[in-house]
């Protein structure tokens, strides 16, 4: 490979990466549990996409085999990290925001929604895991079967299913006694 070539393919990692780095981020805090096991997991990523890029057909969408590999490279990474899983039961909403925040104890709180949300999504099995993450990606339901090789109809059903799981997580259970 020439020089020039090889330039050329890293400037176009680095635009991928920029413009995917959010997505990446998110699959990161799904799959890792503390910022430097999410920075590792980042890096990880990074390098797989890096390495996978020259055999990139273009057959699937560009998005589709990012998030194949993210998801795929997150799931070996958690399987190998499996000694920090904990259950946590806290109230929460079930939604991704996208718009800037008007004040920070607005920010404040949806940080900390997010964070439940993000801790009860870890309790989720791995591949209920990948299809909420893609799904809160705001992907279609046959953008999710193409890249978990589930069929719509099954992705649709599941979804259904992890929304109703995630509530029950998020849903603090009564500890106090009526009198």
């Amino acid at each position: 490979m020439s020089k020039k070539q090889h330039s050329i393919d890293e400037q176009a990692f680095a635009r991928l990466i920029e413009v995917n780095k959010q997505r990446i981020v998110r699959i990161c805090r799904i799959y890792a549990y503390s910022l430097p096991d999410q920075e590792d997991l980042f890096q990880d990523i990074c390098f797989q996409i890096w390495r996978a890029m020259p055999n990139f057909k273009g057959h699937a969408h560009l998005n589709t085999w990012l998030y194949r590999i993210a998801l795929n490279v997150g799931m070996r990474y958690q399987q190998k990290n499996k000694k920090q899983r904990e259950i946590t039961h806290n109230e929460g909403i079930l939604q991704w925001e996208h718009s800037p925040v008007p004040n920070a104890a607005t920010q404040l709180e949806q940080q900390e929604q997010k964070e439940r949300l993000y801790a009860a999504i870890r309790n989720l099995k791995e591949t209920e895991r990948a299809v909420i993450m893609l799904h809160l990606e705001e992907l279609s339901y046959e953008e999710i079967a193409e890249i978990t090789g589930l069929t719509k109809t099954n992705v649709g059903v599941k979804i259904n299913r992890i929304k109703k799981r995630l509530l029950q997580l998020l849903t603090p259970k009564s500890t106090s006694y009526e009198r």
